[in-house]
């Protein structure tokens, strides 16, 4: 999905592009949740302190992104796994006026070959519900891009790209070896509708992943993906609002049954539906205020209650804010949200924090 929606900003993204300054931004923050079953409580706390470098090159830019991560388990069972992420390399540059095109690389700078009680832990990252930030130490060697068209005509805009992402063989688990997720193609269309100061913006994308193999061998196929985005932005000379209604579907995935590759008998893959709203106002030049709510609603996937596949119902609602300060060519952001909810069938109580620092210096 990461893939999905990075094509999708570059949609509604590629046609305000201007002069940028060359920036560097670090900062840190901690995601941590929990869990509460019966009386029994278990707390994940992931802390991540990203670096990136942002530099203006040829009509267009480069960013360099990295970082290192932590992540805790507070149970019965107490654990940790700490490493350094994936090294990520971006670009994209103009096309005239009406394209864009767009480069990555993920360069295996991140912890790998993790001990089997690692990977249990890492693998909590990755579950939808928890809505972790971060969800991996990161994979292989990975590269693609993006190419994308955008036309004006009065209110309208209308934009559409496709991309390609080529995934790189890893070692995910010590005695895992050679394993190599599926490669990705996506295709993304959008259009806005401006009027006065609300943009009414609609984007839709779909991917299609390749199989998954491990020595070679065919183990495994995540099912296709479709990604369906609404929003409302409303821009003022000090308020600004962006609401926005996210749906992602995916279809069955296809995997190994008795020595067959087919489609599994049951999804998987349940529904996903998320809504967003974000304020931000500022009073004076160099102060700014933030508001956010949150909500994503997840349905249980068609695997039996006892299967270690099946996925129960969820909801996840979140609020809280933020102030932003501007110094010059510095800048400093801090912001806070509480969430809640429930997980697997509403049978586990969450709760979670999230808090964020970072800084920006241009040149």
């Amino acid at each position: 999905m990461k893939k999905t929606i990075w094509i999708i900003w570059l949609l509604c993204t590629s046609s305000i592009y201007g002069i940028e300054k060359p920036r560097t931004d670090i900062g840190s923050f901690v995601h941590q949740i929990t869990l509460e079953r019966d009386s029994t409580e278990t707390q994940l706390t992931q802390w991540v302190t990203p670096l990136s470098v942002h530099l203006p090159f040829a009509n267009g830019a480069i960013h360099i992104h990295s970082a290192a991560m932590l992540v805790h388990q507070d149970a019965q069972v107490d654990d940790q796994v700490w490493g350094a992420l994936n090294t990520n390399l971006s670009g994209y540059w103009t096309l005239g006026k009406t394209a864009l095109l767009s480069l990555n690389t993920s360069l295996p700078t991140g912890k790998h070959a993790l001990a089997t009680t690692d990977a249990d832990l890492v693998q909590s990252l990755t579950r939808n519900d928890l809505n972790f930030p971060i969800k991996t130490f990161g994979q292989g060697f990975d590269f693609g891009g993006t190419f994308s068209l955008v036309r004006h005509r009065g209110f309208w805009t209308w934009s559409a790209g496709v991309g390609y992402q080529r995934k790189g063989t890893y070692e995910p688990i010590a005695g895992v070896t050679d394993y190599k997720p599926g490669d990705e193609v996506s295709g993304s269309f959008g259009f806005d509708y401006t009027y006065g100061s609300f943009v009414y913006r609609f984007s839709a994308a779909g991917t299609y992943f390749f199989t998954d193999r491990q020595n070679r061998f065919v183990v495994f196929q995540n099912g296709k993906q479709i990604l369906v985005q609404n929003a409302i932005l409303y821009t003022g000379n000090r308020f600004r609002v962006k609401a926005e209604i996210t749906e992602i579907a995916r279809l069955k995935n296809q995997e190994i049954i008795n020595g067959a590759f087919v489609y599994e008998s049951r999804d998987s893959n349940g529904n996903d539906l998320r809504a967003q709203l974000e304020t931000s106002w500022t009073p004076i030049r160099y102060f700014t205020i933030y508001g956010l709510g949150y909500a994503k609603h997840l349905t249980a996937n068609a695997r039996p209650a006892g299967s270690p596949l099946y996925q129960g119902d969820a909801y996840l609602i979140e609020g809280g804010g933020g102030v932003a300060f501007t110094v010059g060519p510095y800048h400093l952001n801090l912001r806070a949200s509480k969430l809640t909810g429930k997980a697997e069938d509403k049978q586990v109580a969450l709760s979670a924090i999230n808090l964020r620092c970072s800084f920006t210096a241009e040149f």
